[in-house]
């Protein structure tokens, strides 16, 4: 009668703890955060897409699209020109009157049209200045060349613009990879109209038409 009372508590004690067991395993795993899952890669637009729909570029606005805009030229910060290829770039504070919520260091050129006071490296900044080509520059006849140049607020007319670059993602094995920076998509600015050259120009044909009267 003994070994059977024995034998019924070890099965009642086994069975709870069992029970015991089992719940913590369910709150264990309810307490457990379920793992995210990986989001899905996103599926590469077509040509025909990119071209239909706009494209937004640093200054808010769609590429392409004419702005007014308030700059100041600054010098290349990075080394051996980096990651930009030109010598001065736009630091871009403000479009269409309206100050952007952060400054944007942009590339830029200047079509032959806009008859503009701005240039991009420092051979075209001594051409401008003197009239001559030059050969060569040391680093103290660019920093002669660079002062009331580098630091100037310019105001233009300008529309952002872009393209891919860059040396492509299989190149072949066989082939030698070059200097230069992985295929990407970088944008720029186009100067239409140099305001400040056009109001130099207005004010010096007003002057010329009182003296004349």
């Amino acid at each position: 009668m003994r070994q059977r009372m024995t034998l019924v508590a070890a099965i009642t004690l086994a069975a709870l703890t069992g029970m015991l067991t089992t719940r913590a395993g369910a709150e264990e795993a309810a307490a457990t955060p379920i793992a995210k899952q990986a989001a899905p890669a996103e599926k590469p637009i077509t040509l025909e897409e990119l071209n239909r729909r706009q494209v937004i570029g640093k200054l808010g606005m769609p590429l392409g699209t004419c702005v007014e805009i308030q700059a100041q030229v600054v010098a290349n910060p990075t080394p051996n020109k980096g990651a930009y290829d030109h010598d001065y770039l736009l630091n871009v504070t403000h479009a269409n009157g309206k100050l952007l919520p952060q400054s944007q260091l942009i590339e830029f050129r200047s079509l032959r049209h806009a008859d503009s006071r701005l240039v991009n490296d420092s051979f075209r900044l001594y051409e401008m200045k003197t009239g001559q080509k030059a050969r060569s520059l040391n680093s103290e006849q660019i920093a002669e060349l660079e002062k009331g140049y580098v630091g100037k607020v310019v105001h233009l007319a300008a529309y952002e613009t872009g393209s891919f670059s860059g040396i492509p993602r299989n190149l072949p094995s066989e082939v030698p990879i070059w200097q230069g920076r992985g295929y990407h998509f970088r944008s720029s600015l186009i100067v239409i109209v140099d305001r400040d050259a056009e109001q130099a120009r207005n004010t010096k044909r007003e002057m010329m038409l009182r003296k004349g009267s």
